[in-house]
């Protein structure tokens, strides 16, 4: 039943963001585990907040806001979701710069033990004890 001039009806959003939501508690469990770098766990459980907050405003403006009814609602809550959505964006823009220098971090770390291995004067081969080929 849809109840006046509505995008999608309730029927199709509703269960859609209680599945969504049922990921995002998943998942907000998945990076509080201890492997994962403590700022990295920040930005990645704040995303997953902003995700959360966003979805009543979504599944109002697409479901149970009437743009010709109430425009001033209509309005507010798209403005409200919208500006959520570009949070998000913010958020993951930042959670990706967090990772890139991670693994900046550990190529550069890599490179380095790789040189003084090499300025040692002993191959990485030699140390774990492979031939003169790389054979055992």
């Amino acid at each position: 039943m849809m109840l006046g001039s509505v995008h999608v009806q309730p029927s199709i959003t509703v269960p859609l963001a209680l599945a969504l939501a049922a990921g995002l508690a998943w998942y907000w469990w998945r990076v509080g585990r201890r492997w994962k770098r403590a700022a990295r766990r920040v930005v990645r459980r704040l995303s997953i907040l902003l995700i959360a907050l966003s979805l009543p405003a979504l599944v109002r403006g697409l479901s149970f806001s009437n743009p010709f009814d109430e425009p001033q609602a209509y309005l507010v809550t798209w403005t409200v979701a919208t500006m959520l959505v570009l949070a998000v964006l913010a958020v993951g823009s930042l959670d990706a710069v967090l990772t890139y220098r991670v693994h900046r971090r550990e190529y550069e770390e890599a490179l380095h033990r790789v040189r003084r291995e090499l300025t040692e004067g002993a191959s990485p081969s030699e140390k774990t004890g492979a031939g003169e080929r790389g054979q055992p």
